[in-house]
């Protein structure tokens, strides 16, 4: 009798978690990368050759790549 309710428990906990998985497939929408000009890598290169901000640039190019 034991076994038998113990079979019938576990059948319905497996229909319920079954029955709980959505299976409907959504579109996901993909976000376009950013475009970026030749304007602004010319002005991103001007930035980093500058003295005030070159160094925190390198600190930060570091602890990323660190991963500090």
């Amino acid at each position: 009798m034991k076994k038998h309710l113990i079979a019938v428990v576990a059948l319905v906990v497996s229909v319920m978690i079954l029955a709980s998985c959505k299976k409907d497939a959504e579109a996901l929408e993909i976000q376009k990368p950013y475009t970026y000009d030749e304007q602004y890598y010319s002005n991103l290169r001007a930035y980093k050759k500058t003295e005030s901000h070159a160094f925190l640039w390198l600190l930060c190019s570091v602890c990323s790549y660190t991963g500090r």
